[in-house]
């Protein structure tokens, strides 16, 4: 998805917005109201350690792990697996990760995301709380002094980490079928037979990776 800022002014980006807006009833009905968002609870000791105990007790450790890191597999309102945020690093936030956009997603959360709303489950100022512990966990940036890469591809565990190298690389792309209509075949991830233009050349068929032993990767050692 590129950028459009230096091609279309400010009123052709609305006229489109319009548009695009126009394809879903999500927008048919009242416009929302503004949500107002409370003074930040001071981010000391004492709110941290509140919302450490939010954290354990009102399932986010479940989906985000007792550190924070998230990687765990989920499933959206539409059945599609989703990966649980690692929220050490919030330079990866969804929304951003000022303090306030925190507090709105914890408020409203994302939906058809797994990620629940917490706006009935705990006060406004818990919510802060739980900001204030969030953003604690927070680790120093690779690109800055001090930091080290820390995520999924980063795992000493080979198999993980393999699963999200051939994920984050797009392996499927070539070795997985798709139908006519180009949706890949989720039953076919990675089972190869698709056909690959490599122009001048031709066109190639790619390989089984799958674990079969007849047709994929079945019989071959690690090496």
């Amino acid at each position: 998805m590129p950028y459009w800022q230096d091609i279309l002014s400010a009123e052709k980006i609305r006229e489109v917005v319009t548009h695009v807006k126009s394809l879903s009833n999500v927008f048919t009905g009242p416009p929302p109201t503004a949500l107002t968002i409370p003074p930040r609870v001071p981010p000391d000791a004492a709110s941290i350690g509140r919302g450490k105990a939010l954290f354990t007790s009102k399932i986010c450790i479940t989906c985000h792990g007792p550190e924070g890191r998230g990687g765990v597999r989920l499933t959206d309102a539409k059945g599609y697996p989703v990966i649980s945020r690692d929220l050490t690093a919030p330079w990866t936030f969804r929304g951003g990760s000022e303090p306030e956009q925190i507090w709105l997603r914890i408020t409203t959360g994302l939906l058809p995301n797994s990620m629940p709303s917490f706006a009935e489950l705990i006060t406004a100022a818990e919510r802060w709380d739980l900001v204030n512990y969030v953003l604690s966990l927070s680790r120093t940036p690779p690109w800055e002094p001090g930091g080290t890469f820390g995520g999924p591809g980063q795992q000493a565990d080979l198999v993980k980490r393999g699963e999200y190298l051939v994920r984050a690389e797009m392996c499927g792309l070539c070795h997985t079928q798709a139908t006519r209509g180009g949706i890949y075949r989720d039953e076919f991830h990675l089972a190869g037979g698709q056909r690959v233009d490599v122009w001048p050349h031709g066109v190639l068929v790619s390989r089984n990776l799958t674990s079969d032993p007849d047709t994929g990767l079945g019989r071959w050692t690690t090496e």
